[in-house]
C-alpha cells in the first residue's frame, strides 16, 4: 500500500503510460462492482508502490484537477484500493508499509511546503511512530489481527489519539470518541487509521496541486493530455453528476476558469442581460452540472433578466414579466419538472458538431469562430499575455486541434 507521498521518477514510454491509465480505470470498474481485489486476474501496473501505479494514481489527480473525474469517486475508489491491499497484508507487511511512510514523510517535511500541509506530514508522522512501538504492534496483530472483525470489549489502553481534522469519516459514522479536538481511536480500530489520514490527505494535496507549476507544465504536454483523454472518455458519460458544490457568491470568481465556450455564454450575459434560447439552455446546464444549486441559479438568472436588456441583445423577454415561466425552465432543467427527465450539460462534441443558425448561438468559439474573432476572444480572456495567440490547424495535430487549444487555453488561466 503507497499513501503516494511522492511522485514518481523515472522514464516510461507514451504506451505504457495509456496502459497503466487503463487498468487503473478497470480496477476502478471493479471495485465499484465489488469485485474482490485478489479475483482481479493480472494488474501488473498497479503493483503496489511500483513506478507505474504511482504514474497512474497522479495522472488520476490531474484528471481531477481537470474536472474530468468527479473527485469524489477518485477518492472512493483509492480508498477501496487501499482496503483491499490492507486486507492482504501479514504483520510484518504492515510494519514494513508504516517504516517506508514515515521514510517518505522525513523527505517531504523538508521540502518547502504550505502549513497545512505540513501539519499534516507531522501529524502522520507522529501517528505511525505511536503504531510503530513495539507494544502497539505486538497487541493489535495478536488481539484484532482480523481486519474485518471489532471487538470493542478490549480495554487494554491502547488507543491513539488523533486531530479531528483527519478522521471526519470515523467522527460522521460514530465510530471514534471525540475529546479536546482529539479523536480517541481504540486498538481494535488500528486498520482504519490510515484509510482516515489517506482521505484526508487526498483531500488536502488535490487543493496543493492546483497552485502548483509543476502541475501546470505537466498539463501542458500533449502525452499528458492523451492520458487524460482516456479518462473523460471513460467518465464524462451521461450519467456523471457533480459531486462538488459552487455558491452564487463565488461564481464570478470561478468562471476565470470555466471552458472557453461557457466563459463567453457567461461574459455575454453579464454584458447584454440576455443570452439566446440555446446558450441560456447550455449555460444553465453547465452551471447545475458543477455543483450551482437551485436556488441559486434562479437568483442568478433573475439578476440578470431584471435588467434591462442592452441595445445589442434582440431578446425582448424581461423576469418581471416571465417569471413563472423562467422559474418553470429551470426547475425543468434540474429535473423537478415536466417529464422529470435527467438533463446533463452538453458534451465537448455536442457544442463541437453542432449545426448553428444566425445569431444562435451557443457552439465551440474553438470550431465555429474565425481565426480573428477567436484571437479576440482569447485575448480577453487571456489577459496579461501580450504574446500573439496561435490558433492550431486541424491537420497539424492527431489530437483534434479545437482540443489541444481548448485545454491550453485552461492552462493558462492558472
Amino acid at each position: 500500500m503507497s499513501f503516494y507521498l511522492k511522485p514518481p521518477k523515472g522514464e516510461t514510454n507514451l504506451h505504457m503510460l495509456l496502459e497503466c491509465v487503463q487498468q487503473r480505470i478497470t480496477c476502478y470498474n471493479n471495485l465499484q462492482n465489488d469485485i474482490d481485489f485478489r479475483d482481479i486476474d493480472t494488474f501488473e501496473y498497479l503493483i503496489e508502490d511500483s513506478i507505474l501505479d504511482r504514474t497512474s494514481h497522479f495522472i488520476f489527480r490531474l484528471g481531477v484537477l481537470r474536472q474530468l473525474l468527479p473527485k469524489q469517486i477518485f477518492v472512493q475508489n483509492e480508498l477501496k484500493l487501499l482496503h483491499q491491499r490492507l486486507i492482504c497484508y501479514e504483520k510484518n507487511d504492515f510494519e514494513h508499509l508504516l517504516k517506508n511512510i514515515n521514510r517518505q514523510l522525513k523527505d517531504c517535511i523538508r521540502s518547502e511546503i504550505s502549513k497545512q500541509l505540513s501539519d499534516y506530514y507531522w501529524t502522520l508522522f507522529y501517528t505511525i511512530s505511536r503504531m510503530l512501538e513495539k507494544g502497539y504492534l505486538s497487541h493489535v496483530h495478536k488481539m484484532h489481527a482480523n481486519v474485518n472483525k471489532e471487538d470493542s470489549s478490549c480495554n487494554e489502553g491502547y488507543s491513539i489519539q488523533v486531530p479531528f481534522q483527519y478522521c471526519s469519516r470515523l467522527i460522521a459514522a460514530r465510530k471514534v470518541n471525540l475529546k479536546n479536538g482529539f479523536a480517541i481511536v481504540d486498538c481494535y480500530q488500528w486498520k482504519e487509521i490510515l484509510p482516515a489520514f489517506f482521505e484526508s490527505y487526498l483531500q488536502i494535496i488535490l487543493k496543493e496541486m492546483k497552485y502548483s507549476r509543476n502541475v501546470r507544465n505537466t498539463l501542458s504536454d500533449y502525452r499528458i493530455l492523451g492520458c487524460l483523454e482516456k479518462i473523460r472518455n471513460h467518465f464524462s458519460t451521461r450519467d456523471a453528476i457533480s459531486f462538488e458544490t459552487i455558491s452564487l457568491k463565488d461564481l464570478k470568481k470561478e468562471s476565470l476558469f470555466f471552458p472557453l465556450c461557457m466563459k463567453t455564454m457567461y461574459d455575454s450575459l453579464k454584458l447584454n442581460h440576455r443570452l439566446t434560447h440555446n446558450e441560456r439552455f447550455s449555460l444553465s446546464l453547465f452551471l447545475k452540472d458543477i455543483g450551482l444549486s437551485l436556488d441559486d441559479s434562479i437568483e442568478f438568472w433573475k439578476r440578470e433578466y431584471v435588467k434591462k436588456q442592452s441595445s445589442c441583445s434582440k431578446c425582448i423577454h424581461s423576469w418581471q414579466d416571465n417569471e413563472k415561466k423562467y422559474i418553470y425552465g429551470i426547475r425543468h432543467l434540474y429535473g423537478l419538472e415536466g417529464s422529470r427527465k435527467k438533463y446533463s450539460a452538453k458534451s465537448c462534441n455536442e457544442l463541437q458538431t453542432a449545426e448553428l443558425r444566425i445569431n444562435c448561438g451557443g457552439g465551440c468559439p474553438f470550431v465555429s469562430y474565425d481565426d480573428d474573432c477567436l484571437r479576440s476572444v482569447l485575448k480577453k480572456s487571456l489577459r496579461g499575455f501580450d504574446d500573439d495567440i496561435e490558433v492550431l490547424s486541424l491537420k497539424e495535430k492527431k489530437i483534434p486541434a479545437y482540443l489541444v487549444n481548448c485545454s491550453v487555453n485552461v492552462i493558462r488561466k492558472y
